[in-house]
């Protein structure tokens, strides 16, 4: 399903924005709430991790998805920039959003408030996202969790509104967009997905949109669910590609209980990483 909109259009989007589909943290799902980041559970293991679920069909090229016309991007197509590692870091670091970007209410979580590991999340025949080498292409990612707390002690410190913003940048556009569809056509085979650690997402509804002066732009909504989150509570999750650089932005909020409020953050802040992507990524 395609829809056309100008950029301020889709600052008001009010369509159904995505899930998770690709990329999280090694903690344990998009906002980290794996369960050794709970402060009664142990910090370490000595067990053997059990093997990985084999991945979807063909995770490098997915298979084309027959439901969802495949978007074209709306500029004309951008050359591939060399970067050194050092470079990429710069970039990313520079583009993933800080608290303050989200508002005055935001602060850092307090665990696992910056990730950087290149890891690669493949979302398996039984729909359960597992960790497996390294991410194909990626140079450098930086995911950043925030939260506004309400001040009332809870098991993982994150009272109400829960964020996440990420900057990957590939060494190709190919890489970074086989990448991103690969984790879309996974989101529509898996409209229920095990995320990690005690998160899962719920009844994911994926829409494509064209928007001028942005590659990709895909957004969507979920039902979020985490033991340490109590009910479920409505996901947004907004991606969009500019070349060789990926980003996201997703949200869920507990205080609010709907997804109009985590839509509009989610893509408030997406628009000011794309505007970031056009000074840092020459």
């Amino acid at each position: 399903m395609m829809r056309k909109v100008g950029m301020a259009a889709a600052l008001l989007v009010s369509g159904m924005l995505v899930a998770g589909c690709s990329g999280g943290s090694s903690k344990g799902g998009p906002f980290g709430l794996g369960v050794s980041d709970s402060p009664t559970a142990s910090q370490s293991s000595t067990r053997t991790p059990e093997p990985p679920p084999p991945p979807s069909p063909d995770p490098v090229t997915p298979e084309p998805d027959t439901t969802s016309a495949t978007p074209r991007p709306t500029t004309t197509p951008r050359a591939d920039v060399t970067l050194t590692t050092e470079r990429a870091r710069t970039v990313v670091s520079a583009v993933a959003l800080v608290p303050k970007d989200w508002g005055d209410a935001y602060v850092p979580q307090e665990q696992n408030y910056e990730h950087t590991a290149l890891d690669r999340v493949i979302t398996g025949t039984d729909c359960k996202q597992a960790l497996q080498g390294t991410t194909p292409g990626a140079l450098a990612t930086m995911d950043r969790y925030v939260y506004i707390p309400d001040g009332k002690p809870s098991v993982d410190n994150l009272s109400k509104t829960l964020a996440t913003s990420s900057a990957t940048v590939y060494s190709t556009t190919l890489a970074a967009r086989t990448d991103m569809q690969t984790g879309l056509a996974d989101a529509r085979r898996c409209p229920n997905q095990v995320l990690g650690g005690d998160e899962k997402l719920n009844g994911i509804q994926v829409l494509d949109l064209t928007v001028e002066g942005i590659d990709e732009v895909h957004v969507a909504r979920a039902q979020w669910i985490s033991g340490h989150g109590g009910a479920p509570f409505q996901y947004v999750w907004v991606t969009a590609r500019q070349g060789q650089m990926v980003l996201t932005a997703a949200v869920v909020d507990r205080g609010d209980k709907t997804y109009e409020s985590a839509k509009n953050q989610a893509i408030d802040a997406l628009a000011k990483m794309v505007a970031r992507t056009t000074v840092y990524l020459r």
